[in-house]
């Protein structure tokens, strides 16, 4: 990726540049190194990190690189699904290249028209998800609800990720997994271990005054790093957190920790 893309040529849904800073350099990193091995790519970090920005420029990234390109942004509900489209809707770099709009998809100038529009929107558990996908990116598909309270619907959306989303994707396509870890037995936790994904794990230290940054690859540890906290988060502030949300909770939120042997109503 050129350096200064995703801080010059596009802005958030309210209109403000991204920043560059070290921990969105380290997920535009892993999300290169995943696609050049020809691997999925798994992201868990902390709410709040950026995690979807990073993914909506990648999105961008290869619209700027390919017009013609197919891509499908899938998320837990209506409202998130279509904030993320609007954040592409808004980005600098398709400024004048967009020639037809839909609350669920974009679709820009290109050079041969087809049937497909550019990017589109899903819910993950819906049951129309159009046809072709070249990027499958899924942000934030996983809540309380889905892992913690009911089981049928976890098994749910393990089937429609597994049965009906992935089946979509082009022979050279690739996807992105990008969220927060809920609990032990869920989807994220079994994509850890699948020999297809390669995944960025981003952790809290224990002494709330940095990042620890880990790539696994079913289950094996590939590298490992520590960040400084980026612009914003500070030592008091984490420690706030830690004291209002419980040891457990902060854990799963902020150290990627999930939930042992969680049983669901």
């Amino acid at each position: 990726m050129k350096v200064d893309f995703e801080a010059v040529c596009m802005r958030d849904e309210h209109g403000q540049r991204f920043k560059n800073r070290e921990i969105d350099q380290a997920i535009q990193r892993h999300i290169d190194e995943c696609q050049t091995a020809g691997l999925h790519c798994g992201i868990l970090a902390p709410s709040g990190s950026g995690k979807t920005c990073q993914v909506i420029i990648r999105a961008l990234w290869a619209i700027y690189n390919d017009p013609s390109v197919c891509i499908k942004i899938v998320s837990w509900s209506d409202d998130a699904a279509i904030r993320r489209l609007t954040m592409i809707q808004r980005a600098g770099v398709l400024s004048g290249g967009i020639t037809a709009t839909t609350r669920r998809s974009i679709t820009v100038r290109r050079e041969h028209s087809g049937p497909e529009p550019t990017v589109e929107s899903y819910v993950i558990c819906e049951a129309g998800c159009g046809s072709r996908a070249d990027y499958l990116i899924f942000d934030d598909c996983l809540g309380a609800r889905s892992t913690l309270e009911s089981q049928s619907l976890k098994k749910q959306i393990e089937s429609k990720f597994r049965n009906q989303w992935m089946t979509r994707i082009t022979e050279w396509g690739f996807a992105i997994w990008s969220g927060t870890a809920w609990t032990d037995d869920d989807l994220s936790s079994e994509l850890l271990k699948d020999k297809d994904w390669r995944f960025l794990t981003i952790r809290v230290s224990e002494g709330f005054d940095s990042l620890e940054l880990e790539v696994t690859e079913q289950g094996r540890r590939r590298s490992f790093e520590y960040q400084l906290l980026p612009p914003g988060w500070t030592r008091e502030g984490l420690e706030k957190n830690f004291v209002s949300l419980g040891e457990v909770e902060f854990n799963r939120s902020y150290r990627q920790v999930p939930l042992v042997g969680a049983k669901a109503n």
